[in-house]
């Protein structure tokens, strides 16, 4: 009976024969055999083809054609990436429907032609610079223009003043500002900047600015040499006086002294030849001043108050005697005393009208 139950479940491996019961129908006992409980990430199935019964099978995690599972062999748990892998910032990745991977590349346009493209970051996308127009010039301000070409232009340093020259320092390009030169090469002006009315202004200089405070020199400008101090001449065309200048007076003509050694005579410098010459005086009983032949031709006319009074002390001092004397020449003479008058009679200080 063992032989016919065994020969019952022969070719199923799931079914094991345990003894022969009469009270069972056909008499046979059978038992199913108990599969191993499922590692962390398999699992057993039954199958009466399969020796032993118990068939080892991975865990199934998911049917999806465009996942990748996983599964953990310590927790079991189940885990899924993309197959085709995740789409980033420059490469967009797809799965079919069959599980048919593609990818496209993304563009990277440029945003205008002074970028230059540096390639592409998975996480930032696409990478552009600008390009670099730098001239390592501090005095230029460097620019890019839409065509893409590099622009140096010269820094501007201007203040909006007229009167200063304004430039760029190569060395560090700092604006420098220096006054506008305004020189007319001419020494006797001023030359100043006016920055309203935005030009030079070249004005005179004064008559003092040459004054070198001598009364002797000609105080002059001239428009190369400055200031000219000229010496002045001094010459009053008269040879009987010392023709001097006074730093403060200016020009001084003082008589030249003729001495007069004897009495009752006159020491007088004849101006055309500056020569001294003595001449005799004479005393007469009409109270007349009577002078020697040799002195007239113009020779008496402007004598000196010393022999005024030297003709007045033979006259008695009368105005007669005076007046005979101081017109009897024709060309001014001076004589030896200080006291020289003009023969004027508002310039002698002993004129008496008759």
């Amino acid at each position: 009976m063992d032989a016919q139950c065994q020969a019952a479940i022969a070719g199923d491996t799931c079914k094991e024969f345990s003894r022969c019961d009469i009270a069972v129908a056909g008499g046979c006992v059978y038992t199913q055999i108990q599969c191993p409980a499922d590692p962390p990430c398999q699992q057993y199935i039954k199958d009466s083809t399969y020796p032993g019964c118990c068939k080892v099978v991975d865990k199934p995690c998911g049917n999806d054609p465009c996942l990748v599972y996983t599964c953990n062999n310590v927790t079991g748990v189940c885990t899924s990436v993309q197959k085709c892998g995740a789409s980033d910032a420059c490469t967009i990745r797809s799965c079919s429907a069959t599980g048919t991977c593609s990818s496209t590349n993304v563009t990277c346009t440029l945003p205008s032609q002074c970028h230059i493209f540096n390639g592409c970051d998975v996480v930032k996308g696409c990478q552009f610079s600008l390009k670099n127009c730098t001239d390592s010039d501090p005095c230029t301000i460097d620019s890019c223009n839409a065509a893409g070409i590099c622009l140096h232009l010269p820094k501007s340093c201007d203040d909006g003043n007229f009167c200063t020259d304004d430039k760029c320092r190569a060395a560090d390009g700092v604006c420098v500002t220096v006054p506008h030169p305004c020189d007319d090469k001419n020494a006797c002006t001023v030359d100043t900047c006016n920055s309203t009315l935005k030009k030079c202004v070249f004005t005179s200089r004064p008559a003092s600015y040459c004054d070198d405070n001598n009364a002797c020199t000609k105080d002059s400008c001239d428009a190369t040499k400055g200031c000219v101090n000229t010496p002045i001449v001094c010459n009053d065309e008269n040879r009987c006086t010392n023709d001097t200048c006074d730093r403060t007076y200016g020009c001084l003509y003082s008589p030249y002294v003729c001495n007069t050694i004897l009495p009752c005579t006159l020491a007088l410098c004849k101006n055309t030849t500056g020569n001294c010459t003595t001449v005799p005086l004479y005393c007469s009983d009409d109270s007349t001043l009577i002078i020697a032949s040799s002195v007239t031709g113009g020779v008496l006319a402007g004598i000196i108050i010393g022999a005024v009074l030297a003709a007045l002390f033979c006259t008695g001092g009368s105005y007669l005697a005076y007046s005979q004397m101081a017109t009897s020449g024709e060309a001014p003479v001076i004589a030896n005393n200080p006291l020289y008058s003009q023969p004027a009679p508002a310039n002698n200080p002993l004129y008496t009208p008759a």
